[in-house]
């Protein structure tokens, strides 16, 4: 099962009830992109609040002050690459999100927050001890110089849902073999959580647990209507 498909279908049927009006199912699909928006950044938002904490000398810095139920979503994200190193410079990839670690062989590149602390401690930097600092939002800096594979771990860029659909006698059938069809970018642990999100964005307030009485309910509906059919 896809879980847009799933998601989109749950929030027409409640939204669109007989006592709560009607809302296009576009407007739908959109608010779902919203959401699912939403809920990712609020990772970053932890996390950057775990790097003021560490700024201040609270705790150290990375995922690892995360809490678990964050870490594991956002570990849903993570990639890791090798990248070819040019000039010093490494290419970051485009769907970039958070920067996690940069490594030169097997050893972890020492990330300065700019080229004046980089300049600074360049005389330090050896073999084992890599460093570097990014030039922009694009590229990272590396010294000392030789290196042509530099290995990176980071947190990418969502997924943009896409619930695709052909028509069918003048109703919309889900169809996910579209070529822009693109299902929900997020952990399953967050489905109850977008959904509930979605439906608030027009005025309906669940709780998890009814909003499951009422999935159960309509699973119930659709496998018996497969039985009669």
């Amino acid at each position: 099962m896809y879980l847009i498909d799933l998601v989109y279908k749950t929030i027409l049927s409640i939204a669109n009830s007989d006592v709560r009006g009607n809302i296009k199912p576009s407007e739908i699909r959109l608010l779902i992109n919203t959401t699912v928006e939403e809920v990712y950044e609020g990772y970053f938002y932890e996390l950057n609040r775990i790097q003021n904490r560490s700024n201040k000398g609270l705790i150290e810095s990375g995922l690892g002050n995360l809490a678990e139920r964050i870490r594991e979503k956002l570990d849903f994200y993570k990639e890791e690459k090798e990248l070819s190193i040019k000039d010093n410079q490494v290419i970051l990839p485009s769907d970039l999100r958070y920067l996690e670690s940069v490594f030169l062989d097997d050893n972890e590149v020492e990330l300065f927050k700019n080229r004046s602390s980089f300049n600074i401690n360049k005389s330090l930097a050896r073999k084992s001890y890599p460093i570097g600092y990014k030039n922009s939002s694009d590229n990272i800096i590396c010294y000392p110089i030789g290196y042509k594979i530099a290995t990176i771990n980071y947190l990418r860029k969502i997924k943009v849902p896409n619930w695709t659909y052909v028509m069918v006698r003048g109703a919309e059938v889900f169809n996910p073999s579209a070529s822009d069809f693109q299902d929900l970018d997020i952990h399953s642990s967050e489905l109850y959580n977008v959904i509930i999100k979605t439906l608030q964005k027009v005025g309906i307030n669940l709780k998890e647990q009814d909003l499951q009485q009422i999935m159960a309910q309509q699973q119930n509906i659709e496998f018996n209507q497969e039985i009669q059919s």
